[in-house]
């Protein structure tokens, strides 16, 4: 029953009144019913119009109505008019009965309307874009309820429209939260796909051929995701529009883009690829190891064109069949080339020529991928291999240009058409790709590796010989792309095989160009594919260069934030803060989150370059067809984010819906469904500064503090002006590097801080500086004296090294063999730290290394051989300056003044080590060994998992008996180290020196210098490590990885966080130390993720280091407490908290130390071993592991690619060096007098 209309006047009641019908296509019936719009009018005198329409409701004109509305109504009233004159809706009316209250119902008229010969898309396109703003906007006004739009008053709660939740989702979430692979709606969808029986094969968990690992079930579901997209069984419909329900239940759709509604959604053809971004750590290698495999005798085929057949031919058919597809082909290659060229009369080709031909156009299902071993011992194997199939790829046009004769010079392509894979990898994982692919894949797979220096083949041989092409993404970058090269008309005229009409053909040997661009690949995969999300690289041109039939980018962190931080809700995941917390951090994070936590999300600068980046691999790289135009991507995706209020109604889920299309991962609740990762306990240890280190860092805050007061916090002057960004970023990075340890020959400007002291103080006073600014200087200026007046912290100042406090060496030896010499620390003054004994880490191995190879030595020859190595210490510092100056020296843009910065070349001084011959060769051995082990397992000769001959390897060196009784009467036999200046370093020292027997480490840090410490401290103590940093070639690195994952030697892995914290496999690895807090969560969880990952058996834990009650310590608060914020986390040194803690620098007292675990190790704990009463646990725990035995000879031979065998051990006695001749072993011509075990 329909309610009484209120507005209908007594005429019009007592008869009935004008109805209005539309015809035809125009009927109301058409149209969608979106709902109602309740108007609230300032009286109820409103009119009849006496006219009825199709409903039974009036006609509606908002002009009638503007007297009536009350303020901003107007505007609302006016759209309606506008989309009413312009066909865009149709709007009926009624009255509330006795009320002022006037319901409006629309009905929406689609785009796609049939019938009217498409008039309503021929609108004038300005009338389009304002529509598209008025149907916002009254969409939002619109009320779905089945009582209101009979015109009476709802019974409860009447729904919007559009939902009125706002969706304050940072990108990271939204990427989080992308479903994953419906298998039943899968397994629908390729009911008609040539791959129907091979997906529901995988899905039900049949073995891949030539696969030796199980999928794990959501592996082989994201597997069967891939092929199904590879397939292009099915069309999906336009991510870019939305459900858009009506009254009556019938379902429109619509863009929020610019609110076109249709009554049909528009499908479109999926992208053949797409992006594998499943969690960090679950296997995506396997993945797409599995998808090749699956896929293994699948043929490429032809790029795609609507001018031009382009059939498929081989060297073979090209030239001798006689069929319509050569025979045109010729035809069309003679009519414009120059040479002459006669199409004689063929023959049907006997059965054998059509075989060899057949086999290579169609090799799925011939069984030729695996029975290729027994095959290669016919005849005609080699003919088979010759005979690459291949097409003419020529540039037609539409519409010819002028300028088409001059073009049709050019000729065609000649494109071979190959069954294989082209991988492109990071440089540090093509080892690691090598590794996996001989883990996972049967050894019957063809792989070519393009190792640095390595040729690459011709295409014909590169598109035949091989199932797998892994290259790196330096071969790429500076492959030769002149593709003009290419074009030719010139027709084959090598000579065929000895008596066979097979062509050796050589036509593809260009120097010009590279051969990866004559090849129509089966399928391009980019792994890291993030670095294709910008256009402006070598590698991202070279690859849209390329042709591939199937794209895939594989990559954990498409962008900045689309990326998965999730450790597992099953991994018993604990974060923590031990060694107590400081206030003022809890101070600073409440203060600045409290307001930032209670605002509504707005899309930012950041989130449009994630999507920028996104769109360009969805349209430049995957070629995705309806994004063809990177501006459809701009208009229809990311614009609508970013409206003034926030996103429009719809634009998050079109987002969501188009990141559905391209992107293939699982949650990772779905993941641990199938397997769970090893628990991972993660906590933030605080630690308080050495006295020593106190100083420096009091010293920087004093400089921060003195340039804010001096310069006002205003001037150009001011360390955090804008104009100051570089200087700014500097002074954190070197409050970075103190905090760990670190020196400076300027000694931190205190000496002239300290002169000056005065007159700073009466020139702030002068300009009547607040109290609070007054108590900064006066205790700026008293750490600054402190500093100054500290001799053994100046001398200090002088040498880059972490200082190392010893026990038990007699003073004169520890004068002679320390850098701090005893003229550089007189009596300390009253604000002067105690004087103690220092010796230097690289002091100590070599005092070590002297003493072991002559332990008789008496004091006075050590002391000798202490000032004999200071000399020459002095002079290779000298050269090594004079080095570097000449070499800066040669630069073009040299500058006048410059000094070479001691530190930096201490953190090169140690990667030199890690690239040294010796170093290399021992390496190798180890990779050798490793992989022979690996080799013995499959053959099932030796188990693989098994851990005999580890327990031997990690075995101290243990010294016989007369040996250490000789050790016993050194005077340096009891020497001890203790503390260094370093509190980090002492922790990472005790944690490995506890751990190390039984656990690998990996230890990360941004900072060189840091790691060139913990290396030296590393030698001290006796653990094997190997370094993956920037100044270790990407060679050497790659070598390193695969050595520390399959060798028990190495313990320590120390990683620079900008290149290790990415694509590598360091499951051997179950204890992480990060030797600074990590800003970005992304970076942090990619680096973590290096060893907790599938794979991983033993539990995670991960120690963050922190200085208590500096910026790290608040650094650790604030990006706790932005987890839950609505944003991106900002630049460290725009993120307010952060900005404001460092702003208004803060003193540190000096803390009890003998609270804090002290660091207690022998020097020569094999004297206490040999008399069996060692005491304290990081002298028994320390490891002792010996160098690799044999002379020293290079690692590669002539040809540089090969291994050198070691030498055959020659039985050794025991010698010792004469006490007088501490260098006779660095000569070349004197015998080794160092004794070797």
């Amino acid at each position: 029953m329909v309610s009484v209309c209120s507005l209908c006047c007594i005429d019009c009641r007592d008869s009935a009144p004008e109805v209005i019908s539309y015809e035809g296509r125009y009927s109301l019936a058409n149209y969608l019913p979106v709902g109602v719009i309740v108007f609230d009018f300032l009286d109820d005198e409103l009119h009849c119009n006496h006219t009825h329409c199709e409903d039974g409701w009036h006609t509606f004109s908002g002009q009638v109505y503007l007297r009536h509305a009350k303020k901003g109504e107007d505007v609302l009233l006016r759209w309606i008019d506008f989309l009413t004159a312009n066909r865009f809706i149709i709007p009926t009316c009624r009255q509330a009965e006795g009320r002022r209250i006037l319901y409006v119902r629309v009905y929406i008229i689609p785009f796609d309307l049939p019938g009217v010969q498409g008039t309503l898309r021929a609108r004038n396109p300005d009338t389009v874009k304002e529509a598209g703003k008025a149907i916002r906007a009254i969409m939002g006004r619109i009320i779905q309820d089945d009582s209101l739009w009979q015109g009476y008053v709802p019974d409860g709660a009447a729904r919007p429209i559009f939902s009125r939740e706002i969706d304050n989702r940072t990108t990271t979430r939204i990427y989080s939260d992308l479903p994953s692979p419906n298998v039943v709606k899968l397994r629908e969808e390729v009911k008609t796909s040539p791959a129907c029986d091979r997906i529901t094969a995988i899905l039900s968990g049949e073995p891949i051929d030539g696969l030796r690992s199980s999928l794990y079930p959501y592996q082989a579901e994201s597997v069967a995701a891939m092929l199904a997209k590879e397939s292009q069984a099915f069309a999906v419909l336009d991510p870019l529009y939305l459900p858009l329900v009506g009254v009556d239940g019938r379902t429109f759709y619509f863009r929020p883009a610019d609110m076109e509604i249709l009554c049909e959604c528009p499908t479109i053809s999926q992208s053949c690829g797409g992006i594998l971004c499943e969690e960090l750590g679950t296997g995506k290698t396997v993945m797409v190891l599995a998808l090749i495999l699956a896929t293994l005798d699948h043929l490429s085929c032809p790029e795609e064109s609507i001018l031009d057949t382009r059939s498929i031919m081989t060297p073979l058919s090209f030239r001798e069949f006689p069929f319509d597809e050569p025979v045109e082909t010729r035809r069309r290659l003679r009519r414009n080339s120059d040479e002459p060229f006669h199409d004689k009369g063929h023959n049907i080709p006997p059965l054998s020529e059509i075989l060899i031909h057949h086999i290579r156009v169609s090799p799925e299902n011939t069984g030729i991928s695996t029975d290729e071993e027994s095959l290669e011992q016919l005849p005609l194997w080699y003919l088979l291999q010759a005979n690459t199939p291949f097409y003419y790829h020529f540039d037609l046009e539409i519409l010819p240009r002028r300028t088409s004769r001059k073009s049709a010079s050019f000729g065609p392509r000649r494109m071979y058409l190959t069954t294989a894979s082209l991988i492109v990898v990071p440089v540090n994982l093509v080892g690691q790709w090598d590794m996996e692919i001989q883990k996972h894949c049967d050894t019957g797979i063809r792989v070519f590796i393009g190792r640095p220096g390595a040729l690459i083949p011709r295409a014909s041989r590169l598109a035949s010989d091989y199932d797998i092409v892994l290259l790196s993404h330096n071969s790429l970058s500076f492959a030769k792309t002149d593709i003009l090269k290419l074009h030719s008309w010139k027709i084959c005229g090598c000579q065929c095989f000895p008596g066979t009409r097979v062509p050796d053909c050589h036509c593809d040997e260009q120097t010009n160009v590279s051969p990866l661009l004559q090849i129509r690949w089966k399928r391009l995969i980019v792994d890291e594919g993030h670095v294709s999300s910008t256009t402006n690289t070598n590698l991202s041109q070279f690859t849209m260069l390329l042709s591939a039939e199937r794209r895939w980018l594989v990559t954990g962190t498409p962008t900045t934030n689309l990326l998965g931080l999730s450790f597992g809700g099953s991994s018993d995941f604990d974060r923590r803060v031990s060694g107590g917390s400081d206030a003022t951090a809890d101070q600073v994070v409440e203060a600045t989150t409290e307001k930032s936590l209670s605002q509504s999300r707005k899309w930012t600068s950041n989130d449009r370059e994630d999507l920028r980046k996104l769109g360009t691999m969805i349209s430049r790289f995957l070629g995705t067809r309806h994004f063809a135009n990177s501006s459809t991507f701009n208009k229809f995706v990311i614009t609508p984010l970013f409206g003034p209020d926030g996103p429009l109604p719809g634009a998050i889920q079109v987002l969501i819906q188009v990141m559905e299309t391209v992107m293939i991962r699982h949650r990772i609740e779905d993941v641990e469904k199938n397997v769970i990762l090893p628990s991972l306990h993660q906590e933030t240890v605080l630690l308080d500064l050495d006295p020593y280190s106190l100083k420096s860092y009091n010293a920087l805050q004093a400089t921060i503090a003195v340039n804010a007061i001096d310069s006002e916090r205003v001037h150009q002057d001011y360390l955090f002006h804008s104009s100051n960004v570089d200087a700014l970023l500097q002074a954190i990075e070197n409050m970075t590097q103190i905090l760990f340890w670190h020196t400076d020959s300027t000694l931190f400007n205190v000496m002239e801080l300290s002169r000056n002291a005065s007159a700073t103080m009466e020139r702030a006073i002068s300009r009547g500086i607040s109290p609070e600014d007054v108590r900064l200087l006066t205790e700026a200026i008293y750490h600054v004296r402190a500093a100054a007046e500290d001799a053994t912290w100046c001398s200090m100042q002088d040498h880059p090294d972490v200082q190392y406090r010893v026990r038990n060496a007699p003073g004169n030896i520890q004068q002679a063999w320390s850098r701090l010499s005893a003229e550089d620390t007189p009596e300390p003054s009253s604000n002067a730290t105690a004087a103690e004994p220092f010796l230097q880490p690289d002091r100590l191995v070599r005092l070590r290394d002297m003493v072991l190879a002559s332990p008789l030595a008496s004091e006075s020859s050590l002391i000798e051989w202490g000032n004999l190595v200071t000399e020459e210490d002095r002079h290779k510092h000298m050269l090594i300056l004079l080095r570097e100056k000449s070499r800066k020296g040669n630069r073009r843009n040299k500058k006048d003044d410059y000094e070479v910065d001691s530190s930096a070349l201490k953190a090169m001084d140690v990667a030199r080590k890690e690239k040294a011959p010796e170093k290399i060769k021992e390496v190798l051995l180890e990779l050798k060994a490793a992989q022979s082990r690996l080799v013995r397992a499959r053959e099932g000769l030796e188990d693989v998992e098994s851990n005999e001959g580890v327990a031997k390897d990690l075995q101290p060196d243990v010294m016989s008996s007369v040996r250490a009784s000789f050790l016993a009467r050194s005077p340096v036999s009891g020497l001890r180290i203790g503390r260094t200046t370093s509190s980090k370093l002492n922790y990472i020292l005790r944690e490995v020196a506890q751990h190390a027997s039984t656990e690998k480490f990996l230890v990360f840090s941004k900072m060189p210098l840091s790691l060139a410490y913990v290396a030296e401290g590393l030698d001290v103590i006796g653990v094997r490590f190997l370094q993956f940093t920037s100044n270790v070639d990407a060679q050497v690195r790659q070598q390193l990885v695969m050595t520390f994952q399959s060798s028990d030697k190495f313990r320590v892995f120390l990683m620079d966080l900008k290149h290790g914290a990415r694509g590598l496999n360091l499951t051997a690895a179950s204890r992480i130390i990060f030797c600074e807090p990590v800003w970005r969560p992304d970076v942090e969880s990619q680096a973590i993720k290096r060893a907790h990952r599938i794979g991983q058996t033993r539990p995670i834990t991960v120690t963050t280091l922190a200085i208590r009650s500096t910026s790290e310590e608040v650094m650790v608060a604030r990006r706790e407490a932005l987890k839950g914020a609505l944003c991106k986390v900002p630049d460290l040194i725009q993120e307010s908290g952060m900005r404001h803690f460092i702003a208004h620098p803060k003193f540190l007292k000096e803390s009890d130390h003998s609270s804090q675990a002290d660091l207690d190790i022998a020097l020569f704990p094999e004297v206490k071993q040999a008399e069996g009463t060692d005491e304290g646990l990081q002298s028994t725990s320390i490891l002792r592991i010996p160098a690799a035995t044999g002379e020293s000879v290079d690692a590669f031979d002539a040809g540089g690619d090969k291994l050198v065998e070691p030498p055959v051990k020659k039985r050794k006695t025991l010698r010792f060096a004469e006490p007088a001749s501490p260098f006779v072993q660095d000569s070349p011509s004197s015998p080794r007098t160092v004794s070797r075990m």
